[in-house]
């Protein structure tokens, strides 16, 4: 935790020989099935960062440094490479866009209905200075020669 700022440990992560992050599995994935026993539960509570959910919690990061971006861009539309205070921003908006099947919980499909707290996030918003510029259709779509 003090090298990485969270204890999201990666199922591959081994320290001095032993396999940390499949110890982290296990203890993750006998606490969902309520089979840890509740001694050690409340150990693993009081570690900085501890998280039973690391997808959702990552989820939630990300959906904090959207906010972030909006707040200081006006508008959600995130480049690619965009970093916002060391989170990768620009790659969490676009895997948020891909279904996850190892966790659809978290994924946003773009063909689903954003969850309401996504709608606080605005496309596009006036700026001081700026015209808007009222977008036409396509000709294709009003049926009119280009």
């Amino acid at each position: 935790m003090d090298q990485h700022g969270h204890a999201r440990v990666p199922p591959s992560c081994t320290i001095d020989d032993y396999k940390l992050g499949r110890w982290v599995v296990a203890q993750r994935r006998a606490l969902g099935k309520g089979e840890l026993d509740p001694e050690r539960e409340s150990r693993l509570d009081i570690l900085p960062g501890w998280t039973c959910d690391p997808f959702t919690d990552q989820w939630e990061e990300g959906f904090r440094s959207a906010l972030t971006y909006v707040d200081r861009n006006g508008d959600a539309r995130i480049p690619q490479q965009c970093i916002i205070d060391g989170f990768q921003l620009g790659w969490w908006a676009s895997a948020t866009q891909q279904p996850c099947p190892r966790h659809p919980a978290i994924s946003l499909p773009t063909k689903a209905p954003k969850p309401p707290r996504l709608e606080l996030a605005p496309q596009s918003r006036p700026v001081a200075g700026h015209t808007p510029i009222k977008q036409s259709k396509h000709p294709a779509e009003t049926g009119s020669k280009p």
